[in-house]
Parts: structure tokens; sequence; C-alpha cells
């Protein structure tokens, strides 16, 4: 669950569907997300590579960085979160 401002929480997917190291893109309040499982421990990345304008849950993680397909350039999935998501 991704805790906005305020005390309302929205269910955002089930930890039975998040894979190790397999982005699953989801929608929070309008803004795309993809939510990555590293060593059980969880983080959440704007979705949208902005170099590429391509979708990091299309892509691949390797150690701890997020790769959009048909891109060289890296996102560390660890320190990316998205501005407006709270955890």
């Amino acid at each position: 669950m991704v805790k906005p401002a305020g005390d309302n929480w929205h269910r955002v997917a089930s930890y039975s569907e998040l894979e190790d190291r397999e982005p699953l893109p989801v929608d929070i309040m309008g803004e795309e997300i993809a939510l990555i499982l590293l060593d059980d421990e969880l983080h959440a990345i704007a979705n949208i590579c902005t170099h590429e304008y391509a979708c990091l849950s299309d892509g691949f993680v390797e150690d701890t960085s997020a790769e959009p397909p048909d891109s060289r350039r890296r996102l560390e999935a660890t320190s990316s979160l998205s501005p407006n998501v709270h955890s």
C-alpha cells in the first residue's frame, strides 16, 4: 500500500503479485509507478523514463538499478523514489 498525504491508504497490489527484481506497473492516483521488490524490500519509482519516455516496468532490474527497454540509462531503484509517493 502507498500512503499519500493524510490518512488515506490506497491498495495498489498484493505482495503475492511481486517477484524479486521484476518491476510491477501500478497507477497511484493518476501517477504511473513501478513497484520493485529487491531482496524482500519494496521500492517505488516513477515508471516512465524521461530520457526515452519508456516504461521501466517493460525493462529489467540488474542489482539495484532499473533499466528501461532499448536504453543504456539506468535508474537506481533504491533512491529514485517518486516525489508524490510516501512509504
